[in-house]
């Protein structure tokens, strides 16, 4: 028998992975309100502070 070493990498930010799973996460799970919010947020009509 052998044993596999597995890493699990999660990145919340995108400076180790290509997808940013944060915005992953609420694409999937946020649907139509999370793309009214992040356009609202690219009009500039609120910050993040």
């Amino acid at each position: 028998m052998t044993v596999e070493k597995i890493a699990y990498v999660l990145d919340f930010d995108g400076t180790v992975t290509e997808a940013d799973l944060s915005a992953e996460f609420a694409r999937l799970f946020g649907g139509d309100r999370y793309r009214s919010v992040q356009d609202a947020y690219r009009r500039r009509e609120f910050g993040m502070k």
